[in-house]
């Protein structure tokens, strides 16, 4: 099984996040960047696993649903584990995410490739492609993400 770990902010969505409200929403994924993963569905038929932080806000079946609402070709199977009670600043949620996406694969093992696509610096990970927030998915960061799942 191929799978691609997937962040929504400044990755699936450019704008910044502001709740007027103490619990976020679910928010509108930008279509140029389900056009590209949808892409990296296509090609490589891969599944996709959470890590964004958006996990936190609604359970698995809501955000399946919206995934589809969205126009994706596939909703998510699982979740990364939740490990943000562990987070002390801005600083270590890339490590933090890093633990969450390994402590998954280590739980997965029928899984053959694999890819984090994310703004957060995680180059400590060998299959990851970083993503600039003010720019989002790109050509570029698409024709990455696939030779590493192909």
């Amino acid at each position: 099984m191929k799978i691609l770990f997937l962040d929504h902010q400044s990755v699936m969505r450019l704008d910044p996040v502001c709740w007027l409200t103490d619990k976020p929403k679910l928010q509108d994924f930008d279509i140029t960047a389900i056009e590209i993963i949808n892409n990296i569905i296509l090609e490589t038929d891969c599944e996709i696993v959470v890590s964004s932080d958006w996990k936190l806000w609604v359970d698995l079946s809501e955000m399946q649903d919206f995934y589809l609402r969205q126009g994706m070709l596939k909703s998510p199977i699982g979740y990364t584990p939740d490990r943000s009670t562990e987070i002390q600043s801005v600083d270590n949620i890339g490590n933090i995410r890093m633990l969450e996406i390994k402590e998954w694969l280590y739980n997965n093992k029928n899984v053959s490739k694999w890819v984090v696509i994310d703004d957060l610096d995680m180059r400590d990970l060998e299959r990851f492609v970083f993503i600039d927030p003010t720019m989002g998915l790109t050509e570029e960061s698409l024709d990455k993400v696939k030779n590493l799942l192909l």
